[in-house]
């Protein structure tokens, strides 16, 4: 049982972060703020002029 409970609380956690990392992303990317460091994370995602989400 204590496994199964570890298992939940680990799949919770994951899914929480995953969310909130998503969440983060999504902001920075329709505010136009693309970080330098993760370049490769926005190509492709935005329009040619980086205004919007094609």
């Amino acid at each position: 049982m204590r496994s199964t409970a570890d298992a939940t609380i680990t799949r919770i956690f994951a899914a929480l972060a995953f969310t909130t990392l998503f969440a983060g992303l999504s902001q920075t990317v329709a505010a136009g703020h693309f970080p330098a460091s993760a370049p490769h994370v926005v190509a492709g995602s935005v329009s040619p002029d980086n205004q919007d989400w094609i």
